[in-house]
């Protein structure tokens, strides 16, 4: 759950609101909204830390290998891990590419 400015629930990560809750080795993927848009939400089910959202509507600019890439580098480092890890970064961008609602 992240809180918002008033300390109340502000996105509540997989739970009941979610299509679907996969978890893949530490990683925890949910499909649900964020701000009304459909998104997948990464987190560490190992770390407290943060989460990272890719809404639907910019998910085509992941088929970008670059792009991809750079996206799972910032997506490590706000889930807990260090940008430089390539096992991790490398299966955020499997799971980025081949997990699917």
């Amino acid at each position: 759950m992240i809180l918002g400015p008033t300390a109340r629930p502000f996105v509540v990560l997989g739970g009941e609101f979610a299509r679907s809750v996969r978890r893949r080795g530490e990683l925890v993927l949910a499909f649900q909204y964020v701000n009304t848009e459909p998104a997948m939400v990464i987190w560490s089910g190992t770390r407290q830390a943060g989460a990272f959202a890719i809404c639907l509507s910019v998910a085509h600019e992941y088929l970008d290998d670059r792009r991809l890439v750079f996206q799972a580098m910032a997506a490590a480092q706000q889930i807990g891990y260090h940008p430089s890890d390539r096992s991790v970064v490398g299966n955020i961008a499997d799971r980025i590419l081949e997990d699917r609602a």
